[in-house]
């Protein structure tokens, strides 16, 4: 599936975008509209949550004034989302031509799962030694583990996905390390629209589970090594896979 949209990505890399087809998967599917939270944040993550499900693929443009309409909000808090992406590095803006979804191949994603595998191995210490202090903050992670024993009952790849990503964001944040929760808030975007990109060749759903409760019980027991070992190969697998 990606090696078919290498022409787009290509164009998007070098700055010579075109439109790009619409996706099979996602079609032109509405947004949700927006009901609380700061409107340019909320407004990133249905952005997010649109090039996930094929609303707009890479190399494809988003159109300011067609999604403020959408989501019935004004082009002020659309154009800050936007900005915000671009510093992530999920959209592109050429000088009047427009935003753009940015390029997405094997390689960025690569890139990415490495990064996101540094940041998590530098929560473990935390995070583990938190739970023992509080042991309290399984209660959270116990739900999570839940929710993806019933998504894999189900069948139901989108649940399983959002789980998780709540599975690695409670890491982070039970690492209570400030820095490394501001670099995850950004990471899981592009985790989110990786996980849709690959989704289709990429539904082991079953073993993944098993990996996630493994993690779960090295974190339960205050194993570091153990829990660092296996979200190493958690996370290299994953990619392969």
């Amino acid at each position: 599936m990606l090696r078919d949209r290498r022409s787009q990505a290509d164009a998007a890399a070098k700055g010579e975008i075109r439109p790009a087809e619409r996706s099979r998967r996602g079609g032109k599917g509405r947004l949700r509209s927006i009901r609380s939270g700061t409107l340019p944040e909320a407004v990133a993550s249905r952005i997010v949550e649109g090039i996930g499900a094929g609303r707009w693929l890479p190399g494809e443009r988003i159109f300011e004034v067609e999604l403020a309409e959408e989501l019935k909000v004004s082009r002020i808090p659309v154009r800050s989302a936007l900005k915000a992406l671009e510093k992530q590095g999920i959209v592109a803006t050429i000088p009047h031509r427009g935003t753009y979804v940015m390029a997405i191949d094997e390689h960025k994603i690569r890139q990415a799962f490495m990064v996101r595998l540094d940041l998590e191995l530098h929560a473990c210490a935390d995070a583990v030694r938190n739970v023992q202090e509080d042991p309290a903050l399984l209660d959270a992670l116990r739900t999570i583990i839940d929710d993806m024993r019933e998504a894999v009952d189900n069948r139901d790849v989108k649940r399983f996905d959002a789980a998780d990503l709540d599975f690695h964001g409670w890491l982070v944040e039970a690492s209570r390390i400030d820095i490394l929760s501001t670099l995850w808030a950004a990471m899981s975007q592009h985790m989110q629209i990786y996980f849709a990109i690959v989704g289709e060749e990429w539904r082991d759903l079953a073993t993944k589970f098993d990996e996630h409760r493994r993690m779960y019980q090295l974190i339960e027991q205050g194993d570091t090594r153990g829990l660092r070992e296996m979200l190493r190969y958690h996370i290299v697998e994953s990619f392969t896979r």
